[in-house]
């Protein structure tokens, strides 16, 4: 019960590299009593707030366990139980808005802080998992977004092509009528594809019918890199001039 998980949280939080061993046994054990429990109760255990009334998980931090799976080189469980700790400590918020907020731009200091404690302990389990597990194989314990802004750091064009086919699949598999969604992930996805340089594709590609001004930028920087001026009507252009300021990209395209 609570004095068991509360012992092996004290344990967790002291336990050095040299006592290896006796952490991998206690994640071990963990992975047992959950599994058990999933198939006696038919669903993940545990879960939050589902969970907070039972006598043993919710008195047990997860946290230290996802530093204690950090410790001895098991990113993969430590990326689960950071998860359990952040539904944990947020049982009412979607995982991939816990640690970033989606309501407001970060300011400057803010840009510049050092990271939080969880920022830092999910950075340190992610540089332990392989690139494959990252991109096919823990797509449960990764949130998509992480995974796309590490390739694209990265510059895995191919790799950031893959990932935004899936969010725009996603997108219409959804059936989102969200305009700011439908833009977000077509901008993305052409991005993607110029940065490979597939300009053909982006080119033969039918625009919306209303056409913002990034969409009509990126369309008229692919047509220019193929010498094919004037392939855009006029209204469309205008259209996109009176949007939004003319980039620099859009300068170069034009001229």
């Amino acid at each position: 019960g609570a004095p068991l998980a509360k012992a092996l949280s004290r344990w967790l939080r002291d336990a050095s590299l040299g006592e290896a061993s006796c952490i991998q046994s206690i994640i071990r054990a963990i992975h047992l009593v959950r599994i058990f429990q999933t198939g006696h109760k038919k669903r993940a255990v545990p879960h939050f707030p589902s969970d907070m009334k039972d006598p043993f998980w919710p008195h047990l931090d997860y946290s230290a366990l996802a530093e204690g799976a950090s410790k001895v080189g098991w990113g993969r469980d430590g990326l689960m139980f950071f998860e359990m700790h952040m539904s944990f400590q947020h049982p009412e918020t979607p995982i991939d808005q816990t640690i970033i907020s989606v309501t407001r731009e970060p300011s400057v200091d803010e840009l510049f802080a050092e990271p939080t404690r969880e920022v830092q302990l999910l950075h340190a389990l992610a540089r332990q998992v392989p690139d494959d597990d990252m991109l096919y194989g823990v797509s449960e314990w990764c949130h998509l977004s992480s995974r796309l802004v590490r390739t694209e750091l990265g510059r895995d064009h191919l790799t950031s092509l893959y990932l935004r086919s899936g969010m725009r699949e996603s997108f219409f598999e959804s059936g989102s009528q969200a305009p700011e969604e439908e833009e977000s992930s077509r901008v993305g996805l052409e991005a993607a594809l110029a940065k490979l340089g597939l300009h053909s594709v982006l080119a033969s590609e039918d625009l919306p019918q209303t056409p913002s001004a990034a969409v009509l930028e990126r369309r008229m920087e692919g047509l220019w890199r193929m010498r094919q001026w004037g392939a855009l009507p006029a209204e469309s252009t205008t259209a996109a001039a009176a949007a939004s300021p003319p980039s620099a990209t859009a300068t170069a395209t034009t001229a």
